[in-house]
């Protein structure tokens, strides 16, 4: 018992010694844009000098408890976005604490930047780490949504309309009978509230085809191609809804006579 308490000591101490972290992540907000945070933790003997971040290697923030307290709060606007800083210590001293970051985009990001912050202990050793990571300009394409527009009963064809939406723009693909077609119109704009490319495109389909019509929207991420989940419009659908129909109406009236 004894020997393993001494281990548990020894370990307790090398983790002391290495403790010093920190901690960067992100996430997309949807109707917002980015939420970054960034948390710390020191030595357990240190106590924390400054908190810088970075914006592709330009310092934009430097929280330092001796001259701001416990917290700092802040809201910086620029032309493309508005960022709402929320920093604040969890211990005593600073030995962990952690820093909110939310980015509300006023135009579409169209490429990647660097977000990297760095946690600094106090003097005499000033110990110092930094984390960065990249946020890419990319969000997966929302799920397609196919609605039916007009309907032509002399021609039988049928105007089926697929919207999504992501960053960058997503392609939107039609395949009948597993065969790519053509789409008629399509069209995108960036959408203020969801922070995302909208795109729609219009597909002419004849009602009486057999195979369902399916839009897939699809974008890229380096060489891979990120696809959306995909809707389908399927007529045999509608004409079997029509028959059943029919049957109910036909029943009623033969108990009726």
């Amino acid at each position: 018992m004894e020997w393993k308490l001494t281990v548990l000591c020894v370990c307790a101490c090398l983790g002391t010694i290495t403790a010093m972290q920190v901690t960067v992540t992100s996430e997309w907000k949807p109707d917002i844009g980015w939420e970054l945070s960034c948390s710390w933790q020191l030595f357990s003997n240190d106590s924390l000098q400054s908190v810088r971040m970075y914006y592709n290697e330009q310092q934009f923030l430097i929280y330092r408890p001796e001259e701001d307290g416990d917290k700092r709060s802040g809201i910086y606007r620029r032309p493309e976005d508005m960022m709402t800083i929320n920093c604040e210590e969890t211990s005593d001293r600073g030995v962990t604490g952690t820093c909110e970051l939310t980015m509300e985009l006023y135009q579409p990001q169209k490429n990647s930047f660097t977000f990297a912050c760095e946690a600094s202990g106090e003097r005499p050793t000033f110990r110092i780490e930094r984390k960065a990571i990249v946020i890419e300009a990319f969000v997966p394409p929302t799920d397609a949504v196919v609605e039916v527009g007009s309907v032509n009963a002399e021609s039988g064809r049928v105007m089926l309309n697929c919207t999504s939406s992501g960053v960058p723009a997503p392609n939107l693909v039609w395949t009948v009978g597993e065969q790519k077609v053509p789409r008629d119109f399509s069209g995108s704009f960036w959408n203020a509230t969801s922070k995302l490319w909208h795109v729609w495109s219009v597909l002419s389909y004849t009602h009486s085809n057999e195979h369902p019509a399916v839009c897939t929207p699809e974008t890229s991420k380096g060489s891979k191609v990120v696809q959306g989940e995909p809707a389908e419009y399927n007529s045999a659908g509608d004409v079997k809804d029509i028959k059943s129909i029919l049957f109910a109406v036909l029943t009623s009236l033969l108990l009726l006579s």
